[in-house]
């Protein structure tokens, strides 16, 4: 019986785990009950249409849901859409696993920086996160790096062709090598279509985004960490919403500063603005979802304004919520089309919010 995953189960942290089970691997050897070799080195993994090259003397086996079975801690190989290659050295003292994730198989979304949320962060005796967007070959990844006892957790994850893919290697520190996995990075490959590399890339560094099929560009602090939203990707990106509210908006752009403290999301609500039937500027926009803000339950102040943009009018509530954190929305219309680009912070971070606000350009849509 497959496991299926939602919003409010209990959720396998799949590299929380993966450290841990790294771990206990290194302690205990038990590295030929992972799964079939399937190589050395660098191998073709025929199944996700990936290819890897690890060092050459490394041995190369497939984790299953039957290793789940075979080694503690591995409980998250039986989640629908999970699958992973382990690979390690020799001398047992490094480990490298090319885990690949379809989180939509569980119902979730398929945004990268949504699955960095719930599954890189610091936790298990790991901490001093860094993030940062690392160009390579097969795209733009966001590599992670995280630090427990005596050995340092880099991973590098990638939004591939069908599923997100997280390159996780455990070793004690190399003095001499400031990215000592990045060779193996490098060498991943996608078998994509032809079609496939024309399109932009969803994951990308910050700067000035211009995104002429949605009709807006705006600028966000260069070393931001920029993924653009579809169908596939958008959902819960928001607060659980009924299947009337979810139809009404589309998230379109997610952001985040490195450490994730601060998000950014610009998001359609064009179909709202169509529904009430009514809106005629972003004061009426802003009134409707303040309604909402004020009935929220875990608001515990909130406030109104209207302001003056570069773009024009626009409406701003800020809303504070019970754990500290700082919603700042911002709606902005041409007429024709209406946004809101919603900025969250903790409270005691300086406020960036307004200044991407303030670049924000309304662009004529491109088909």
């Amino acid at each position: 019986m497959s496991v299926r995953v939602t919003r409010a189960a209990p959720r396998v942290m799949l590299t929380a785990a993966l450290a841990a089970s790294v771990l206990a691997c290194d302690a205990l050897d038990p590295f030929s009950r992972v799964g079939p070799q399937i190589g050395s080195g660098r191998v073709e993994w025929a199944e996700q249409g990936v290819t890897v090259a690890f060092p050459e003397d490394w041995i190369v086996r497939e984790a299953g849901p039957e290793t789940a079975d075979a080694l503690e801690g591995m409980e998250w190989l039986r989640l629908d859409g999970v699958s992973a290659l382990a690979s390690t050295s020799p001398d047992r003292e490094a480990t490298c696993w090319l885990v690949a994730d379809d989180p939509t198989a569980r119902g979730e979304s398929g945004s990268l920086l949504r699955w960095l949320v719930l599954n890189a962060g610091a936790s298990g005796g790991w901490s001093g996160l860094e993030r940062a967007v690392v160009d390579l070959p097969a795209g733009p990844a966001v590599r992670t790096r995280l630090r427990g006892d005596e050995r340092v957790r880099t991973a590098y994850a990638y939004r591939g062709p069908s599923a997100i893919y997280s390159l996780v290697c455990t070793a004690a520190p190399a003095a001499d090598l400031a990215e000592p996995w990045l060779p193996v990075a490098r060498s991943i490959a996608f078998q994509r279509d032809a079609t496939d590399s024309e399109a932009p890339a969803p994951v990308t560094r910050g700067g000035r985004i211009r995104r002429p099929s949605d009709g807006y560009a705006l600028t966000l602090p260069e070393d931001w960490i920029v993924e653009d939203v579809d169908g596939a990707t958008d959902a819960w990106l928001d607060d659980p919403l009924v299947p009337a509210e979810a139809a009404q908006r589309r998230t379109l752009l997610w952001a985040e500063d490195p450490s994730g403290a601060i998000s950014f999301r610009v998001t359609d609500i064009t179909p709202t603005a169509e529904d009430a039937g009514d809106w005629v500027s972003a004061d009426d926009a802003t009134a409707a979802f303040y309604r909402g803000i004020e009935r929220h339950p875990n608001v515990v102040s909130s406030a109104t304004e209207i302001v003056n943009l570069p773009a024009g009018r626009s409406g701003h509530n800020t809303s504070v919520h019970a754990d500290g954190d700082v919603y700042d929305d911002f709606y902005l219309t041409d007429t024709s089309s209406w946004y809101r680009l919603r900025c969250a912070w903790s409270s005691d971070l300086p406020d960036v919010c307004r200044a991407v606000a303030e670049s924000f350009e309304f662009l004529p849509r491109e088909e």
